[in-house]
């Protein structure tokens, strides 16, 4: 999978489609699902000039860009979110969120599976952190994470982003609080700066203050 992931080409692409209709093992089928998320998308063509002096590191391309499988590779990965279990859509959902794939689908999903299931609110926080607009179903969970004494810097640190985003009071009074519990986290400069970023610029700001 490794190997295979750093392989652009549509036989590859081709193969793992196949294979993962096949495949009966569920670690096998997350090593498939991982592989085509990272294939998604390739890293554009440098063109001998700066991606400038703070570039997004975030991985795993400097400048990613859609080439000539992203649609094929897009439409597996919605379609098998679509019927995949807990556990397989739990990984599917993190494997786009770390490969920087937006799917209003997989947002629909991950809201679904965490509000029966905590464990998953991070990943939902991701998606939601991500959105432009976060759904209105996806508000108590953002709520939960603000209050929650056990959630990572990383988590609350979305968890702000994508509350300032809303119109939503009960969730705009959550932003305070995180932001305590943020900076009282010991090595969270860089989410704390990321928090405090989103909330002074958020537009919506002067309408709750």
């Amino acid at each position: 999978f490794l190997a295979l992931m750093r392989m652009h080409k549509a036989e590859v692409v081709a193969g793992l489609v196949k294979r993962l209709a096949q495949e009966q093992t569920i670690e096998k089928k997350k090593g498939i699902l991982s592989t085509l998320c990272r294939l998604h998308s390739k890293e554009g063509e440098w063109k001998r000039d700066s991606w400038g002096t703070r570039p997004d590191n975030r991985g795993p391309y400097y400048q990613p860009e859609p080439w000539e499988q992203t649609s094929t590779i897009a439409s597996v990965l919605q379609s098998h979110l679509s019927h995949a279990s807990r556990e397989e859509a739990a990984h599917l959902v993190a494997e786009m969120n770390r490969n920087r794939i937006q799917s209003q689908e997989a947002l629909t999903r991950i809201i679904e599976l965490a509000k029966s299931d905590v464990s998953l609110i991070p990943e939902a926080v991701t998606q939601l952190a991500s959105s432009e607009t976060p759904p209105v179903d996806g508000i108590p969970l953002l709520i939960h994470a603000a209050k929650d004494s056990n959630s990572k810097p990383t988590t609350l640190s979305q968890t702000v982003q994508a509350i300032v985003k809303t119109d939503n009071t009960e969730a705009w009074k959550q932003v305070l609080p995180a932001m305590v519990s943020l900076s009282q986290a010991k090595g969270s400069g860089k989410e704390q700066d990321a928090a405090q970023s989103a909330l002074m610029g958020a537009p919506k700001l002067e309408n709750v203050h």
